[in-house]
């Protein structure tokens, strides 16, 4: 797995990891704390300093606390250089809508780093039309502001760009995986997400890594592309300052 090259200042990129199943023992992503530290160290050595434990919904959500505790005692303990912070991912579809407000107001589900943003997952094949209206409800019925999770993935989407106009104008804030802009060996999603990040619809970069043996931590050829492509204050706004500015509270650089 590479590291991340310097930059023409000498110094990594630093990227924050908006989407990660780093919390072990409660979805698909880590079966113990070590392969939890694991994840986190080789997140660390591509220039990651901060990531989100974005849980599936669908997992233990009453362990949550717990276990980020438990992880986050363990990366002070190991002297680990990497932040995490609270999340969850959670599947959405118009008919989800009400419950998941629900659960979020009984604290049920986690939101990103304590703040009105949630990171929202769809059935792969949904259709534009509903995303819409699930963004819609949201927003007309509760605080919570949707962060669309993965989007390259939705197929659909790719060709409806209307929907992005919707999106755009209610400020729904786009998240893709690094590794879909290098490494995704499906053409169609790999061109989708490049797309795009050319037309500025992107906000964050998410890893989406699960365990070490399947979907492993790749950031580093994505972040690559990124800064290849784009100008550089974007490129920043999108590995990490929106991330600083929306959930860190730390000022621009």
């Amino acid at each position: 797995m590479a590291e991340l090259r310097q930059d023409d200042r000498g110094s990594a990129r630093r990227v924050v990891d908006l989407h990660s199943h780093a919390l072990f023992g409660l979805d698909d992503g880590p079966r113990a704390i070590d392969e939890s530290l694991e994840i986190l160290r080789l997140l660390r050595n591509q220039g990651v300093s901060d990531v989100f434990c974005t849980a599936h919904s669908w997992g233990a959500a009453t362990k949550y606390s717990e276990h980020f505790a438990q992880l986050q005692a363990q990366i002070a303990s190991k002297g680990i250089d990497v932040a995490i912070h609270p999340g969850m991912e959670i599947f959405c579809d118009p008919e989800l809508v009400s419950p998941i407000i629900r659960a979020l107001d009984l604290g049920g589900y986690q939101t990103l780093a304590g703040t009105n943003r949630i990171l929202l997952e769809f059935p792969r094949d949904i259709h534009p039309k509903a995303v819409c209206v699930c963004v819609k409800r949201f927003l007309e019925f509760s605080e919570y502001r949707p962060v669309i999770a993965h989007v390259e993935r939705y197929d659909l989407l790719s060709r409806s760009p209307a929907v992005f106009t919707v999106l755009n104008r209610d400020e729904i804030e786009l998240q893709i995986n690094a590794y879909s802009l290098a490494q995704e060996p499906k053409e169609e999603v790999r061109a989708f997400a490049r797309r795009l990040l050319s037309e500025k619809l992107v906000s964050f970069l998410g890893t989406d890594s699960h365990r070490l043996d399947h979907r492993p931590p790749e950031v580093s050829e994505g972040v690559r592309y990124l800064y290849e492509s784009c100008d550089p204050v974007y490129a920043d706004a999108v590995a990490f300052g929106n991330a600083d500015r929306v959930f860190l509270q730390r000022p621009a650089a």
